[in-house]
């Protein structure tokens, strides 16, 4: 069966908490990050992404990365939250600078509770969370919004547990499709850099 999983109830909890980040991050929300949640079986990822969005027409992956038993969005979130902080209540001013170990601490704290509600919405549908079978995707994405006939370009980072997959996109503003391409390859790097940290 394939169907988005509206009910969960931690679903609304999680894109209301990526929104009001949206709120503080870039200036005039530069930046967005939307997410879902969805059921899905032997569909392919440009249908899942219709199931969970449907506003995307003629969907196209542009570029795609797949890791296999990866259990946590936390690499990725670095590079995809708090790119450039408080841009909008600062930019009238040249004089203010938020130190960097400040943002960093500020965006470990939230990553860290934002993991943990996507665990839980996890939970909620499998009963008993295991991501050693979990895969991670990252995908660069082309779209037609059928709401205005427009075509946009956004950054998806997919994880999958059995049938449950936890989608979150990342757009921003005026963004062309070399500039997502190049920041798909920052993310990518930015991952295998903190991997062989952990080695």
């Amino acid at each position: 069966m394939n169907k988005i999983l509206s009910n969960n109830s931690y679903i609304r909890f999680i894109s209301g908490y990526l929104d009001s980040l949206s709120d503080i991050d870039g200036s005039q929300r530069e930046f967005y990050t939307s997410f879902n949640m969805i059921q899905s079986e032997n569909i392919s990822i440009e249908s899942e992404l219709k199931l969970a969005f449907d506003f995307m027409e003629n969907i196209e992956i542009i570029k795609q990365v797949k890791y296999p038993n990866e259990g946590s969005f936390t690499h990725f979130l670095e590079k995809l939250l708090l790119i450039k902080p408080f841009q909008g209540l600062y930019q009238t001013s040249k004089d203010i600078h938020i130190p960097d170990d400040l943002i960093k601490t500020y965006r470990d704290y939230i990553i860290f509770h934002l993991e943990d509600y996507l665990d839980f919405a996890l939970e909620e549908e499998l009963n008993r969370l295991s991501l050693d079978n979990s895969t991670i995707e990252i995908l660069l994405v082309k779209y037609r919004n059928s709401r205005d006939n427009s075509t946009s370009h956004f950054i998806s980072i997919q994880k999958e547990v059995k049938n449950i997959k936890q989608i979150i996109n990342f757009y921003r503003e005026n963004y062309l499709e070399k500039d997502y391409s190049k920041f798909f390859n920052e993310i990518i790097k930015w991952k295998e850099t903190r991997k062989k940290e952990h080695l």
